[in-house]
């Protein structure tokens, strides 16, 4: 009989365990969200949408078969749930006192949520505002979000919600708290009604159809039913606290956003049954042993499962569920008390013990370190992942939201355990920026963790880097050098694929030699394509699949379309080894929060839920303050995260393949090393091994294949940098600059810079280096310096040097003592505003170009794109630098690598090798922020300064704004001012020069030219040489010249008519007769007087109004040689380009005489030669001459108030 009992108790404890696995206490159901019960109801189950909402006593459920030696009667079990299908009801009207009534709503809720997937019930709070705080922990809850942006379904009226959920179809239980009725509800809502005692109610409108109304009146230790007719009790209410519900809430969050791609959760409502029903049945509970020497069984405690039948026809009676299942009977009348079943953690899956206490060399003696757990198989056992006999390499595949990441970091945990650094090493490679992996980087194992491969140049770089890893362990296999074996993760693979194909080849290569040289590949993806394997199938022997997005992705991975069907659990997979069969898992969980041992784990009051951690679930199942780790305002760390921390500083850091993206620049001071202060050199870098030699560090290069970072050192020699705006085309001149300055002294080198961009060049003026600089407003100071350096090379042309080297040695050694000058940089930041501004400078700077290397004379520009720079041009630059292009396309190093500099990083370029580079900046006082860099570079500049004693570098010498007329008295002709070129006087040759033209503004110094010609000329010629016909009709020439040289000063049209007959007559007298020989022509003897010369002041008066008295001189402007006459006329610049068709001056045109461009508008076009009006400072103009070159000159002062 003792026997027979102890049978009927295991039955009993048997369909106990069974009715509190279907409806689980609600405290419990945080551990229920960490276990894989989580959203196990589905739509198509009898069960879903149930709820339990008490506990009562109860006979079994109806159709169990008791055992044949069971009593024959049995009476009411204690505890057992009472449960309630709200999807019967379209509301619910929960009665009582404030603090049951929201107990109880928790409780629904918290089920609600932890057995449903939000994809196929919605959850949603309406409140009044003064009751909302109350509702917040329901923000956790992935059942309550509204729209992709993070909305919650959470509202004041139900007009709000009902416009949130406008074009929703699924199922949704609201809770209206204090907030306005709705006037009719959906038929896929639910309202859950929390109201005070029931006299508030008296039977309202709202209610009249009790067919789908259930009244539940709340009290703390009482649940009754009220149909209206009667009442029944339901026994002892349920209740969560908000601090448990919070818990729950969190714990579900945990779960869903268990891998960091996770968007949303839960399963669909077409995917069907997918693993072993193992993995779905209730676990029979562990039971005591009841034999003759041990205690008998205790009471059964408190807690039941009853269901409440809504039929309006009958009183609501207390129903058993008929869905509960039954449960084996034991085989064994003596049962012996069984432990736990092996939790689904990697600390319990590699026995790890407390992790306080981790002791790797202890863990890893023993073990085979290419052997690691992934999980647990539906029979409890160890699902275990073999590189050695399974690899080397494979494929992960699994949808949003199915544990693919938490899979790859628990595969990289495990390995990482269970090798030595010096053994075993990793390249983690993830696509979406690498937040995977960020919790390994302080393993010693790591040699890269690769994100944001979303950028231009991280895939290059990526290739780059593993091609070279397989090139150094070739050479080191060819050696006899072992290396660590390497396993590479690449995460979102199909996405890199898309970026860039040729890394499918290179991914083949690691399939084909990874054997060999101990690298393993492992591929993960969300999804996969048809074709996008090619090449790799071969190579990928075993294969892991989470859930797919589609039955074909499975087929892709897997060859069957099981892992379409694998429930929405993350973690739950499949793997499949070469030919072998199919092995279903749940993979291990390594980033909960860390519990030690000391505190409570899972087996929470009395009740162990399958699957929970102890992170998931460690709490006092007493205490109401519980925050779980991992959450906001928990400071716990998770699992991976302590195991990190335990195996940081075992064992040598890992070989680097992969070095972070150059994102912060050097400095010079940081290149050139220490600076010292030498005599002779001034403050250099002294150790610098290209001192002396133009050859500067100005940056540091990235050499992915060789997998380390250099100084980026280039010789100077002509350079051209093109790049985009804001690409630090300035700061990467200012680096040129003042590494030449800190490795050269003011004696070796000179600089001589044009500023046409945002003024960068100008801080470095305090240079002694520096000769000169000019921004492009001050035009004189620009074209006196393309001058200066043009000259020079002029001047070291005539010395005949045999090479620049010797010339270099000659200076050192003292023997070349005239030449103030060393290398000469001339430096211009912005060649486009040159060529728009500047044009006539173009070519002289071309030919410095093409001629100064040679001489020690080198230009370095800057351009916004190569297409500024002339195409027969870009060949003078020995060397020629990239920064970012506003379009890849326009590049001349490589398109393709050009692509791959990003945008947004100013000094970032590529090499003429095609290698990337960031531009050190040029400072030294130890900084290297880019935010103070203006000051950093004045600080060089003064303290290179401070450290020359010396004269600094000769300035450049500009055209003086006023020369007296005195200044110039001994130049042979008609000296008329000085050139830019050399400051050398310049001359009219009466001879060669017979006429000239001026144009110019009013006042920019056209008739003291004039002036200064016709005193010139009165100076130079006696009255049998020369005579004067001045036309001056505003009589600003008067009393320029007097006495007998002036013949006429005609100052009306009348009055030059009238004499212009006679010079007409008298010139014409003079041209040579048939009978004139060729010895009479070149000594002009056929004739004698003095030489005739016209001086015209504005000419535009004189050709206005159709009639020009000087027209009639046209015809003898080509005799002029041979009669002696000179024309000199002065005109406005203003409509000038169309006064050059008048007869008189398109015939001076047309014979080529010269001309002097004053201040003028451009738009007046080209004049004569090439050159356009510009404006200018009085006196200054453009000197166009046929047998020399343009040449501005700026004109002599002739005082008007001199005596003349």
């Amino acid at each position: 009989m003792l026997l027979e009992s102890r049978d009927h108790l295991r039955f009993l404890a048997q369909q106990r365990t069974a009715l509190l696995w279907r409806h689980p206490e609600p405290d419990t159901l945080a551990s229920v969200a960490a276990s894989p019960r989580m959203w196990e109801r589905r739509p198509g189950d009898d069960d879903f949408a149930e709820v339990r909402i008490a506990v009562d006593s109860h006979r079994l459920p109806a159709g169990l078969v008791l055992p044949e030696a069971a009593p024959a009667a049995t009476g009411p079990l204690p505890g057992l749930p009472v449960a309630v299908r709200l999807r019967e009801f379209r509301r619910l009207l929960l009665r009582g006192d404030r603090e049951p009534v929201t107990g109880l709503a928790r409780a629904v809720l918290a089920q609600l949520a932890t057995l449903h997937s939000p994809d196929e019930l919605r959850l949603a709070v309406v409140a009044a505002p003064e009751r909302r705080a109350g509702w917040d922990w329901v923000l956790w809850l992935p059942h309550t979000r509204a729209d992709p942006t993070g909305g919650r379904l959470v509202f004041d009226s139900m007009t709000d919600l009902d416009q949130a959920l406008a074009a929703e179809a699924t199922p949704v239980v609201v809770v209206l708290d204090g907030a306005a009725r709705p006037a009719e509800i959906p038929q896929t809502m639910t309202v859950v009604e929390l109201s005070g005692p029931p006299t508030e109610d008296q039977n309202p409108r709202w209610y009249e159809d009790a067919r789908s109304l259930l009244r539940l009146d709340v009290a703390p230790s009482s649940l009754t039913v009220d149909t209206g007719l009667w009442i029944t009790s339901l026994g002892r209410p349920d209740a969560l606290t908000t601090m448990q519900a919070e818990r729950t809430a969190q714990e579900i969050a945990l779960n869903h956003l268990s891998d960091p791609s996770a968007a949303t959760a839960g399963p669909s409502a077409t995917s069907g049954p997918s693993v072993p029903a193992a993995l779905e049945e209730p676990p029979v509970a562990p039971y005591e042993d009841l034999s003759p020497d041990r205690e008998p069984l205790p009471p059964i405690p408190e807690d039941p499962s009853l269901v409440v039948d809504p039929s309006p026809s009958v009183p609501p009676v207390v129903e058993p569920s008929p869905s509960v299942p039954p449960v084996a009977e034991s085989s064994s009348p003596l049962l012996v008390a069984e432990p736990p079943p092996l939790r689904n953690e990697l600390t319990d899956l590699l026995s790890l013990g407390d992790l306080a206490d981790l002791d790797p060399t202890t863990v890893r003696r023993g073990r085979d370190g290419l052997r690691l757990p992934l999980g647990l198989a539906p029979d409890g056992g160890v699902v275990e992942l073999d590189l050695d006999t399974m690899g080397p390499h494979g494929l992960v595949v699994g949808a949003t939201g199915s544990g693919k990441s938490e899979l790859l970091r628990t595969v990289v945990t495990a390995l990482a355990v269970i090798n030595r650094s010096e053994d075993f090493t990793f390249v983690l490679v993830d696509h979406r920026g690498g937040a995977a992996f960020t919790t390994f980087e302080k393993l010693p194992h790591i040699s890269a963790i690769m994100g944001h491969t979303d950028e231009p140049a991280a895939v290059a770089r990526l290739h780059d880097a593993l091609a070279g890893e397989l090139a150094r362990r070739e050479r080191a296999l060819d050696d006899g050098i072992t290396l660590p074996r390497l396993l590479v993760i690449c995460d979102e693979f199909t996405e890199l694929l898309e970026r860039s194909p040729d890394l499918a080849d290179l991914f083949t290569e690691i399939g084909r030699t990874g054997a060999a040289l101990g690298v393993h590949l492992l591929l993960a993806a969300q999804r996969l394509e048809e074709g996008r394997l090619r090449g790799l199938d071969g190579h990928l022997s075993y294969r892991i699949a989470l859930r797919t997005f589609s039955a074909t992705e499975s087929r892709i991975a897997l060859g069957v379309p099981d892992a379409y069907d694998l429930p929405r659990r993350p973690g739950t997979g499949l793997l499949k080894a070469g030919d072998g069969p199919l092995v279903a898992f749940r993979a291990a969980y390594v980033s909960g929060p860390y519990v030690p041992d000391a505190e409570p784990d899972a087996h929470v009051s009395g009740a162990y839920v399958p699957g929970a951690s102890p992170g998931a679930a460690a709490f006092d199942a007493g205490a109401d303050a519980y925050v779980p780790g991992g959450r906001p305002g928990d400071d716990r760390r998770s699992v991976a995260e302590v195991i990190v921390d335990r195996l940081a500083g075992h064992g040598r850091p890992a070989h680097q393949v992969w070095l972070p993206p150059l994102t912060d620049p050097a400095s010079l001071g940081d290149l050139l090393g220490d600076l010292h202060v030498v005599e002779g050199r001034g403050l250099v870098a002294e150790s610098w091994p290209g001192a002396g030699r133009l050859t500067v560090p100005l940056g540091v290069v990235d050499r992915p294949f060789e997998q380390r970072r250099d100084t980026f050192v280039l010789e100077i020699g002509n350079l051209a940098v093109a790049g985009g705006p804001q690409s630090g085309k300035s700061t990467l001149l200012r680096t040129v600059i003042s590494a030449l300055a800190l490795t050269h002294s003011p004696r070796e080198v000179q600089f001589f810079c044009l500023d046409f961009g945002g003024g960068g060049l100008h801080r470095l003026d305090g240079l002694p280096h520096l000769a000169g600089v000019a921004a492009r407003t001050e035009g004189d100071t620009v074209r006196r310096i393309v001058a200066e350096v043009a000259q020079l090379i002029e001047d070291r042309d005539a010395r005949r040097i045999e090479s620049i080297a010797a010339y270099r040695r000659s200076r050192a050694s003292g023997e070349v003592t005239d030449d103030p000058f060393g290398d000469v940089f001339l430096v211009i930041d912005g060649w486009a505003t040159l060529r728009r501004d500047f044009e006539e400078l173009e070519q002289a700077v071309i030919e410095i170009a093409l001629r100064g290397p040679g001489l020690g004379v080198h230009v370095v520009v800057s351009a916004g794109r190569w297409a500024d720079v002339r195409p027969a041009m870009q060949p003078l630059f020995g060397a020629r630098l990239e920064l970012h292009l506003g379009e890849p396309g326009d590049s001349v190093i490589d398109r393709r690598a050009a692509a791959d500099v990003p945008a947004g990083a100013p000094g970032r370029g590529l090499t003429p090798d095609r290698l990337h580079f960031l531009t050190a900046l040029p400072r030294i006082d130890g900084s290297t922020d880019v935010s103070d860099l203006a000051e950093g570079v004045t600080d060089l500049a003064g303290q290179v300064k401070a450290a020359w004693p010396d004269d600094p570098a000769p300035r450049v010498r500009l055209l003086p704004a006023l020369i007296p007329a005195a200044d110039l008295a001994g130049a042979p002709g008609l000296p008329i001012g000085l050139n830019e070129a050399n400051l050398a006087p310049v001359s009219l040759d009466p001879a060669a020069d017979r006429h000239l033209v001026i144009f110019g503004d009013g006042a920019c110094g056209k008739t003291n030219l004039l002036r200064l010609i016709a005193r010139g000329v009165v100076a130079t010629h006696s009255l049998a040489e020369a005579r004067l016909v001045l036309v001056d009709y505003r009589r600003g020439l008067r009393g320029a010249i007097d006495g007998e040289h002036l013949l006429v000063h005609a100052t009306t049209s009348q009055h030059l008519a009238d004499n212009i007959e006679s010079i007409h007559a008298a010139m014409s007298r003079r041209l040579p007769g048939p009978d004139v020989t060729a010895e009479q022509l070149r000594n002009r003897s056929w004739w004698s007087g003095p030489d005739l010369y016209i001086l015209v002041d504005d000419y535009d008066l004189v050709s206005a109004g159709g009639h020009n008295p000087l027209a009639r001189l046209a015809e003898l402007l080509p005799y002029a040689h041979d009669i002696g006459l000179h024309l000199i006329i002065a005109r406005r610049s203003g409509g000038a380009g169309r006064a050059m068709y008048e007869p008189l001056l398109h015939r001076l045109r047309e014979l080529a005489v010269p001309a002097l461009i004053m201040s003028g508008d451009r738009e007046e076009g080209r004049l004569f030669g090439s050159v356009r009006p510009s404006p200018q400072p009085p006196g200054r103009g453009f000197l166009v001459r046929r047998s020399d070159d343009v040449t501005l000159v700026q004109t002599a002062w002739s005082d008007p108030d001199t005596p003349a």
